[in-house]
């Protein structure tokens, strides 16, 4: 049984094509769940109840070891 080339590859671009919007609509769903999730954190104060203060979005420095001998 031997298939029109061009017609398979028509078939498949079809099924493809068909996959990729399954695929988007599965993702858009994703990024919905998670916003609901993690809700609007845009424009939001710091726990604290004010603007995050100066030098907090930087990395803390490391914590000494102790009983280190070097």
């Amino acid at each position: 049984m031997e298939r029109d080339p061009e017609q398979a590859l028509e078939r498949d671009v079809s099924e493809l094509e068909e996959r990729i919007d399954r695929l988007e609509g599965q993702i858009e769903e994703s990024h919905e769940g998670l916003e609901d999730i993690a809700g609007n954190w845009h424009g939001t104060d710091d726990q604290a109840g004010g603007e995050d203060p100066v030098g907090a979005h930087e990395e803390p420095d490391e914590p000494a070891e102790e009983g280190r001998t070097d």
